[in-house]
């Protein structure tokens, strides 16, 4: 057994038990391959995080096809690190689904239980760990800073960044605002603040869908794309680049465009663009909210002898 976990064994099942939920993946594989007869308990920690990021990556058909097998990952805690590098390290994919405001992944996760008979079974730990989400928030770390939240924050992210654009936009148009310092917000802060969207917003921006006129937020993207085009033709096709990849980049010339055009596209300015993607954000922030209060009317109503609430 590897030196740092000598005693590890001698400690209470519960002090274990929650050691590893804070343990990285390769001390957690060290030390289930150095304790062959605990391998089961490690085995299911492992799926635990297996599933965990498939739901932070937003893919839908993996997490559909681990519960259909398992139907307790949902609600089993445990450690992840997300696409925007925040680091959860006790939380169950339900409530990273709850934080993320990821409305298409809750349905499908709870429409799973629903159509194979197992929803009852989790109705009450379901509705505890809304309530956690709901009134505590979730804890995570992101690159050294410890940030409480009941869900991401779309008003002080891309909707703040986004509105001090929009606003740099008019101004620039009377001579007030220099063009570098608009730009330079654009590349730096409105790309920090992308950088940091959750999946399924990603996937609203990379869309067919365009951010122009009355955008609604009721159907989910046909296509789950993070594919970013970079203005570049290579023998007639444009080119692409993954959306975190381009963001992450320290020394980026670009941020992120969508407005009245199909798809996502790097853009080395702060074109007028801003306005119609701060009103799609600022609807979808308003969207999700409503979603996340429903789904505890939901909760309760199917199954409410199951749950101790009162369904409003």
């Amino acid at each position: 057994m590897p030196e740092n976990f000598e005693h590890f064994y001698e400690l209470p099942q519960e002090i274990q038990q929650e050691i590893t939920q804070y343990l990285p993946n390769s001390s957690l594989l060290n030390l289930a391959l150095a304790s062959k007869g605990k391998f089961p308990f490690f085995k299911q920690l492992l799926g635990a995080r297996e599933f965990l990021r498939y739901v932070a990556r937003g893919q839908y058909a993996k997490v559909i096809e681990m519960l259909e097998k398992n139907s307790h990952l949902l609600t089993q805690k445990g450690q992840v690190i997300d696409c925007s590098e925040r680091t959860f390290s006790n939380i169950s994919g339900f409530q990273y689904a709850l934080w993320a405001m990821d409305k298409y992944m809750w349905d499908k996760m709870i429409d799973n239980l629903l159509v194979n008979n197992k929803f009852k079974d989790q109705a009450l730990v379901l509705h505890t760990q809304y309530k956690e989400v709901k009134e505590f928030g979730v804890t995570y770390t992101f690159r050294g800073i410890v940030i409480t939240e009941s869900h991401f924050d779309f008003q002080q992210t891309i909707i703040k960044e986004l509105q001090t654009q929009a606003d740099y936009m008019k101004l620039s148009y009377d001579g007030d605002i220099k063009e570098k310092e608009r730009d330079n917000h654009w590349k730096k802060n409105v790309g920090d603040m992308l950088y940091l969207l959750p999946m399924h917003a990603v996937y609203e921006y990379c869309s067919e869908k365009p951010f122009k006129g009355n955008v609604q937020f009721t159907q989910q993207p046909s296509s789950f794309s993070t594919r970013v085009f970079t203005g570049v033709v290579v023998n007639g096709e444009d080119q692409t680049e993954e959306w975190f990849t381009l963001l992450k980049n320290p020394n980026r010339t670009h941020a992120i465009s969508k407005a009245g055009r199909k798809g996502a596209y790097a853009k080395e300015r702060g074109v007028a663009d801003a306005t119609d993607d701060l009103a799609a954000m600022n609807t979808l922030f308003i969207t999700r909210t409503g979603d996340f209060q429903q789904l505890e009317q939901k909760l309760c109503l199917e199954y409410s002898n199951s749950i101790d609430c009162k369904c409003p």
